[in-house]
């Protein structure tokens, strides 16, 4: 899979932003998936693949917003599940993780659609871990239960019980490689004095 996206410009080398605010020397191009009709279908078609196993685990598929839910759409269809999608909703940043201030909230009826429900999480790329922890608090205040998470790209080496502290819930990555990342007064590349650049550009 790796060398798939390296074919097509996913990952790309320099100093980068990431989502989290974090600075890293990889940055994982999740749009030159999204923007290649081939390369998205292989990615949700291998998704689904390693979902399917625990396909009796699930109830409903959902995904941040904005590419989790992108990926979560597709996958859900393959699996012949329920989806639903969270929205953000202005809040103050969760403890530890000085990024975006928003939580994550189902509207739309889909807070109904999930109680009682066992979830399945979709996302892209799982860094901190900070959007995928938005929706599975979302999840719960509406009274479902996660039972696993599915990402294209886990570049982050913390087990489940640090990052969520959830131990029962299934973690599946395409690709399962860590990759440093750092707040801007501790990254190296800053500390060069390199400038950031633009991942898209």
């Amino acid at each position: 899979m790796k060398e798939l996206f390296e074919k097509h410009g996913v990952i790309k080398t320099g100093h980068f932003k990431l989502t989290s605010g974090k600075h890293s020397a990889q940055y994982i191009n999740k749009d030159a998936i999204y923007s290649n009709p081939m390369l998205f279908d292989i990615v949700v078609q291998r998704m689904r693949g390693k979902i399917n196993v625990y396909k009796d685990m699930i109830d409903v598929v959902t995904g941040p917003a904005i590419a989790g839910a992108i990926l979560a759409a597709p996958v859900s269809l393959l699996l012949n599940k329920i989806f639903v999608y969270p929205e953000k909703a202005d809040d103050k940043p969760l403890a530890g993780n000085p990024g975006k201030g928003t939580k994550m909230v189902f509207r739309r009826g889909y807070d109904k659609i999930l109680k009682g429900k066992r979830v399945w999480i979709v996302e892209d790329i799982i860094t901190t871990g900070g959007s995928v922890e938005k929706t599975i608090r979302a999840v719960e205040e509406c009274g479902g239960k996660i039972t696993g998470v599915s990402v294209i790209w886990n570049r982050c080496r913390n087990p489940l019980r640090e990052l969520w502290r959830m131990d029962s819930v299934l973690l599946l990555s395409l690709i399962n490689e860590f990759v440093p990342s750092y707040w801007p007064e501790e990254c190296p590349n800053c500390r060069a004095g390199e400038l950031l650049q633009d991942p898209k550009g």
